[in-house]
């Protein structure tokens, strides 16, 4: 029997500011972020969206039970990303948190609280052979990116992607290993970038070949234009509760 297989990946998004053509009926878009990924070992939760019980409303409507939730993955510090954690660790304590170590003692000891086990990332950590915790960008806010290398490609997941997404996406490629890069699905940052900006980066993301973009939360009405515009039928329209599915990309 063939060992460590690679398998394909459902996304499902939980929290977002944007709306898409094929968001499920009842999921509501609000300031945040927030994704749940099935597949794999283990099931992920990557970024809580904001405090107001949301996140756990669209997961309910998506059908999704809390406790099917084995590893929570928080990208970075701001509110509209952590602030549904306590509402999750309600529903469900049992998960490892993995949290920059930056985020600080009052979030890690009200995780352990709750009875949950947390790891702060300092470094780019590998969860496993086919989940890399991406981080650690000079100068920026730390933040975890999370590259997660499927049977059809690798798939990247951004909460804002402060440090840049084509920096970003060059950092998963080198960390995994794996030069086959699927989907970039997340915020990219580029909300206050000009034109020649956007076009800038949309030009790297090229060059690195990245296949499919599937931009949201603070990217912008300006660079979705253009990432729609460069991408074509590669540009992948989503919002809170929009299905991925990385073996529809492959």
């Amino acid at each position: 029997m063939e060992q460590n297989q690679k398998k394909d990946v459902t996304i499902t998004l939980l929290y977002d500011n944007n709306q898409s053509e094929e968001t499920l009926s009842g999921t509501c878009g609000k300031w945040g972020f927030s994704c749940v990924v099935f597949g794999l070992d283990d099931t992920i939760l990557f970024d809580t969206g904001a405090d107001d019980g949301l996140m756990l409303k669209n997961m309910k409507e998506a059908g999704i039970d809390p406790v099917e939730i084995d590893i929570v993955v928080l990208s970075h510090g701001h509110w509209d990303h952590i602030g549904g954690l306590e509402n999750l660790l309600r529903a469900n304590p049992d998960v490892t948190v993995y949290m920059p170590s930056s985020l600080g003692d009052e979030l890690r000891e009200g995780c352990i609280d709750y009875g949950a086990e947390v790891i702060e990332v300092s470094a780019e950590v590998e969860i496993s052979e086919d989940i890399h915790l991406i981080f650690g960008f000079p100068g920026k806010i730390d933040e975890i990116s999370l590259a997660l290398d499927t049977k059809s490609g690798l798939v990247l997941l951004t909460g804002c992607a402060h440090a840049g997404i084509d920096i970003v996406v060059k950092r998963a490629m080198e960390v995994s290993g794996v030069d086959d890069l699927l989907v970039a699905l997340g915020g990219y940052h580029t909300m206050k970038l000009d034109a020649a900006e956007i076009k800038g980066i949309i030009s790297k993301l090229k060059k690195l070949g990245l296949k499919n973009v599937a931009p949201c939360h603070c990217t912008g009405d300006a660079a979705f234009k253009l990432f729609k515009k460069a991408f074509g039928d590669n540009f992948i329209e989503v919002g809170v509760g929009f299905e991925l599915r990385s073996e529809d990309l492959g």
